[in-house]
C-alpha cells in the first residue's frame, strides 16, 4: 500500500509541476496484478478523487463487480444467509444498479439489520432444513414484518418496562428512516425476491438447461451495469453467452437429464470469469494506466 501511496502522491506532483503531462502521458507497471490490484483501487478510488485510470492484464474473476455479484449470490445459497453475506451483495455496484438505490440508502437498510438482530437465515423453516433450530427470530423473515408492522402499530419506546405491543409473535419496529415507505419497501421487495428465490435453488435438483434459465433469472431480475462502470456490459454479454454452454451437460447424460450440484455451478461460472478479460476503465484513454 505504501508504494502505491507513493506512486500516487509522485503522479500528482509531477501533474501539478509540468503543464504539458497530461494523465494519459502515464504508465505504472506492477510485477503481480492480482497482488496490487486491491490496494492500486483502494488508493485510486479514495475520496476526493484526483486522477482517472484504468488498469489492464487481469482476469474478471478479480475486478468485475458484475462477476463477483453473481458470484456473491450463489455463495449466499451455498450457506445461511448470514447478514454479513446478504450485504455483500445489496452493497455490490451492480445489484445497486439494478434497484436504483445509492450505497448512502443501502446502509440504512444494514443499521436496520443490525437494530432488528438479524443474523442468519430466511425462516424457521429454512434455518432448520440447514441444521439450524426451527425458530424464527434472528431471521430476515421476522426483521422484514417488524419493519413492516412499524409502520401501522405504536411502537413502545425503549426501556419502557410495559410490555411491547405485538401482533401475534410480531413486535413493530419503526425509526426514522422507516417511516420513508419507497425506502422502506425497496429493503423489502431485495431481500424478499432475493433469498426465498435463493434457497429454492439450493434444494432443487436442476438439469443444465435448468440452470442456464435459473442463471439468466438471477441476473435479469438483480444485476444491471452502473453507469460509472460501462466495462462491466462486457462481463454480463460474455457471462450470458456462458450460460448456454451448461447445456451440454444434458447432452453428456443423455435421456437420464443428470443433475448439477449448486456448488459445480458456481465453479463453473467462477472458471468463465478467470478466463475473461479483465478491465478497469478505457486503456490510454481513461487517465492513468
Amino acid at each position: 500500500a505504501r508504494e502505491v501511496e507513493t506512486v500516487y502522491n509522485s503522479i500528482l506532483h509531477n501533474l501539478q509541476h509540468d503543464s504539458s503531462l497530461r494523465q494519459t502521458d502515464i504508465g505504472v507497471l506492477v510485477t503481480d496484478m492480482p497482488k496490487y490490484r486491491a490496494a492500486l483501487q483502494a488508493v485510486f478510488e479514495r475520496p476526493p478523487i484526483r486522477l482517472q485510470y484504468n488498469m489492464v492484464d487481469f482476469s474478471a474473476a478479480g475486478i468485475s463487480m458484475f462477476g463477483q455479484a453473481l458470484l456473491g449470490m450463489l455463495d449466499l445459497a451455498l450457506e445461511s444467509f448470514s447478514r454479513a453475506r446478504v450485504f455483500e451483495v445489496i452493497l455490490n455496484p451492480c445489484f445497486l444498479a439494478r434497484l436504483g438505490i445509492d450505497r448512502a440508502q443501502a446502509m440504512i437498510w444494514l443499521d436496520w439489520a443490525d437494530s432488528l438482530g438479524i443474523c442468519q437465515g430466511w425462516d424457521a423453516d429454512e434455518k432448520h432444513a440447514q441444521g439450524y433450530p426451527r425458530s424464527p427470530f434472528y431471521a430476515w423473515r421476522l426483521g422484514l414484518q417488524r419493519l413492516r408492522l412499524g409502520r401501522y402499530m405504536e411502537v413502545a419506546p425503549e426501556h419502557d418496562g410495559q410490555p411491547a405491543p405485538r401482533f401475534g409473535h410480531v413486535i413493530p419496529f419503526a425509526d426514522l428512516d422507516s417511516m420513508d415507505r419507497d425506502q422502506l419497501d425497496a429493503f423489502c421487495r431485495a431481500v424478499e425476491g432475493l433469498l426465498p428465490m435463493l434457497a429454492r435453488l439450493r434444494s432443487s435438483p436442476l438439469t443444465g438447461e435448468r440452470w442456464t434459465y435459473a442463471l439468466n433469472r438471477l441476473v435479469q431480475e438483480f444485476l444491471d451495469v452502473p453507469e460509472d462502470r460501462p466495462e462491466e456490459s462486457q462481463v454480463r454479454a460474455d457471462l450470458l453467452a456462458a450460460f448456454e454452454s451448461l447445456t451440454s451437460w444434458d447432452a453428456l447424460h443423455g435421456s437420464k437429464a443428470g443433475v448439477m450440484p449448486l456448488a459445480l455451478v458456481r465453479e463453473y461460472v467462477l472458471s468463465q470469469l478467470e478466463v475473461l478479460a479483465g478491465n478497469r476503465g478505457e486503456y490510454l484513454v481513461g487517465g492513468v494506466t
